[in-house]
């Protein structure tokens, strides 16, 4: 586990000694991303620095839960795009990359030049695009960076307004697919002292409420399990329908809950990209297999975008990343029989 002192300890030192710190979420952002940059600026606050998070996605590609959370937070917070912070970049700022801490999946990539002005709180795998970092709180053992945000929060003594408790608990919520799976009893204290704090866990559930129109491509999307094999299902969109990432998220996340151990999603995004997600019962190691095909993750869950590529070549991309988990699942199952 991380020591939550220590990385209290070295988040004090960074926010105080840089001009300002710059909060990044990773790009596609979700609601563990942009809670937990949220709970990182209040933090800032407490030390009476000037703070910004910066994200570059449009509101149509990212999740609507995570629309109502900036919509609301933006009043209080400053969430700005990559063009604005170029214009007041300093070099000397400070950054706390948050649920994420690979190079490709965050905005200012190119202002990462210091690794002692770094920070990363993560809970994804590393690996070779690990960005450099002199001070990295990664452990894959947290359910999500709010959970790890929430108890440096409270280690610095720091008040969490419901709304804030509110964002925290839906990032934990996103993150353990509605508090069914990765839940360990440092993350059930996490969950209680958030509604200590104000979290109100049915506000938290109607903030995922989905409208119609994506609840159906969902339901679209689970109709075409076009590959079962030893408990691995594989779920390929049509060609020609677009989605959101969450979608696509949240298809992995229902097509799990069936009688499989793991389970990916594969389809196209509005940006024409081809995106995977994946999740595991922890029977393989889902980070490993998105690492893979370029992207990355935890033990069970993770995810890809692959460009320039069609539905086709993606499923057998990914198949043939598969194939060596294929005996260990069957092994699983025939010590079962």
């Amino acid at each position: 586990m991380i020591d939550i002192k220590d990385l209290k300890d070295k988040v004090e030192y960074n926010i105080n000694k840089t001009d300002k710190t710059i909060i990044v979420p990773h790009n596609g952002v979700d609601c563990d991303a942009i809670a937990s940059a949220i709970g990182l600026s209040l933090l800032a606050r407490k030390y009476k620095k000037d703070s910004n998070i910066v994200m570059n996605d449009l509101s149509t590609s990212i999740d609507s839960s995570v629309v109502k959370i900036i919509e609301t937070a933006k009043k209080d917070f400053g969430i700005i795009n990559l063009n604005k912070y170029s214009s007041i970049a300093s070099n000397d700022d400070g950054f706390i990359l948050t649920d994420v801490n690979k190079n490709y999946l965050v905005s200012v990539k190119d202002y990462l030049t210091n690794p002692d002005n770094i920070i990363i709180i993560d809970h994804h795998d590393p690996d070779k695009n690990t960005v450099v970092s002199n001070y990295k709180y990664i452990d894959t053992s947290y359910s999500s960076a709010s959970e790890i945000v929430t108890q440096l929060l409270c280690a610095s003594k720091v008040k969490i307004p419901p709304q804030i408790a509110n964002y925290l608990y839906a990032g934990i919520y996103l993150d353990t697919s509605s508090i069914s799976r990765n839940i360990g009893k440092e993350t059930l204290k996490t969950l209680q002292k958030l509604t200590e704090c104000g979290a109100e866990p049915d506000v938290v559930s109607d903030l995922f409420a989905e409208s119609l129109e994506s609840l159906q491509k969902v339901n679209r999307l689970l109709e075409k399990i076009d590959s079962l094999k030893w408990k691995i299902a594989i779920v390929t969109a049509s060609e020609d329908e677009e989605y959101v990432q969450s979608e696509i998220a949240k298809a992995a996340d229902r097509a799990l809950k069936t009688d499989v151990d793991a389970s990916f999603v594969i389809g196209r995004l509005e940006s024409g990209e081809i995106s995977i997600s994946g999740r595991s019962k922890n029977t393989i190691n889902i980070g490993s297999i998105m690492g893979e095909l370029g992207g990355g993750g935890g033990p069970t869950s993770g995810a890809t975008k692959i460009q320039n590529s069609n539905i086709e070549e993606a499923k057998q991309a990914l198949t043939r990343v598969l194939r060596p988990s294929y005996s260990i699942v069957k092994s699983c199952d025939n010590k079962e029989k």
